[in-house]
């Protein structure tokens, strides 16, 4: 029983046997090892049964050693006592079918299994598939879903909206990352960023595929960054407001200090009296300078300035900035010590540039002040050049302890102060390198630290500065 008595010439195509390699062989023996005892179970309780055997799916080993997925169909063949004797049938080739079915299935799990929600709808706008997430984030199992238009999943005033997109897909074959508001089974709306694609089906008709992302969280945490945002620049602007009003009314009383403790240096021949008058008349202004630039940097964060384009001269600019480095060394205790080393600028396309002059002298003054401070014995220099054109670059070289670039990055923050030891007493707030960035920024230029070398800095000004006409 079950051995082959007739085996049709088709055999050669499915197995790659002859006919006659088969007869008198057992219907099982082509079978894969690992399923052939559930198969002849299966096939076992029909013959027990005496009942057709309908679409048994089983693999075969062909002569070469390929699997081969069949089909099988078979009826009973009965003697005249209705006893069994034996079977005629058929094997189907579905080797090509059953592995497309399987690429399907694997797909589909994919697609069951994925974080984000898919949706696939025909041309009626019916849906014909909902994958596990985009169900659950409606409220809703995938079968509640399959065949109910699209419009149940949103408002009535999110229709119009959702048509326009199918327009969209259907014109231009796709749109991508668009916000749409959906709602869910108990009728709260939520939104989900969205791209869909038109599917083209070998018959010709077209169907809708997207995947759909809740992005409430999402939401959520970029309304509480701008509130952050808003916060942060309201309190900021208090900040400034608050120092542009301490600046202002600190400025009056130190003026009167000054100026009185000028006139008692120039009226007073008391040696003692003028010495203790030159001390307050020093602290004065030390404390002027530093409210000074706390009005700076308060109105650069407080207020939108725009740069001004007027012509000015690079060699007077300079030769300025040199005067007020000369004032400034006036004013050391080791002036003595130092020398202003005016190397030759590099010569110009153009000596007269269109830009704000006052804004870059501010800049210059900046670190002409920093130069000197932190310089004790050596030379301190400004130059200019242009090292591409249209691009102009100021530099103050100073021979104080020198700046390494993490260093310099740090000092620019404001009220970070460049030597913060304890060998030397801590000048002003620190803020001059952070009003210069600022001010350089407002020109679309920058601040950096140049080439320099150990005891000495060089800080450079970069700045587009078109030739006047």
């Amino acid at each position: 029983m079950g051995l082959y008595t007739y085996v049709g010439g088709g055999v050669r195509e499915v197995t790659g046997y002859e006919p006659e390699e088969l007869l008198g062989h057992h219907w099982s023996d082509l079978l894969v090892e690992s399923s052939r005892a559930s198969v002849r179970e299966a096939a076992n309780a029909c013959f027990a049964a005496k009942a057709p055997i309908r679409s048994l799916v089983n693999e075969l080993v062909a002569k070469d050693g390929r699997r081969v997925t069949v089909l099988t169909n078979g009826r009973p063949q009965l003697a005249s006592d209705g006893s069994l004797i034996g079977y005629c049938g058929s094997d189907r080739d579905v080797t090509e079918l059953f592995r497309t079915q399987c690429e399907l299935q694997r797909f589909r799990n994919m697609m069951d299994q994925a974080n984000f929600g898919i949706v696939l709808a025909g041309e009626d706008q019916k849906i014909s598939y909902v994958n596990t997430a985009f169900a659950q984030d409606h409220g809703y199992e995938p079968a509640d879903l399959v065949g109910e238009p699209i419009s149940r999943l949103h408002s009535p005033n999110q229709i119009g909206r959702v048509q326009e997109l199918i327009e969209v897909i259907q014109r231009e074959g796709k749109f991508v990352g668009r916000e749409v508001w959906h709602r869910r089974a108990d009728g709260v709306e939520f939104p989900m960023l969205m791209t869909g694609i038109r599917l083209t089906a070998p018959d010709g008709t077209h169907s809708l595929a997207a995947t759909a992302l809740d992005i409430t969280d999402r939401k959520k945490i970029d309304r509480e960054l701008a509130e952050a945002k808003a916060r942060a620049e309201e309190s900021a602007q208090i900040k400034s407001a608050f120092l542009s009003m301490i600046s202002h009314e600190f400025r009056t009383p130190l003026n009167h200090i000054i100026g009185f403790s000028s006139l008692i240096v120039e009226s007073s021949a008391d040696p003692e009296i003028l010495d203790f008058a030159h001390h307050i008349q020093h602290s004065g202004e030390e404390f002027l300078e530093m409210i000074t630039g706390l009005l700076e940097l308060a109105t650069l964060d407080a207020v939108d300035i725009s740069p001004r384009n007027a012509p000015f001269s690079l060699a007077e600019l300079i030769g300025r900035a040199e005067v007020t480095l000369h004032d400034y060394l006036d004013q050391s205790e080791h002036a003595s010590q130092i020398q202003v080393d005016a190397f030759d600028s590099v010569k110009t396309s153009g000596d007269w540039r269109l830009g704000d002059a006052p804004k870059l002298y501010l800049i210059l003054v900046q670190l002409i002040k920093n130069a000197v401070k932190f310089t004790r014995a050596g030379a301190i220099g400004i130059s200019y050049d242009e090292p591409t054109p249209g691009m102009i670059r100021f530099s103050v070289r100073d021979s104080g302890s020198g700046l390494s670039p993490e260093k310099f990055q740090e000092v620019s923050a404001p009220f970070v102060q460049g030597d913060s030891g304890m060998t030397r007493r801590p000048d002003g707030l620190g803020i001059g390198l952070a009003v210069s960035q600022k001010i350089a920024k407002v020109l679309h230029g920058e601040v950096r630290l140049g080439k320099s070398d150990p005891g000495s800095t060089v800080i450079e000004i970069l700045v587009p500065l078109a030739v006047a006409a």
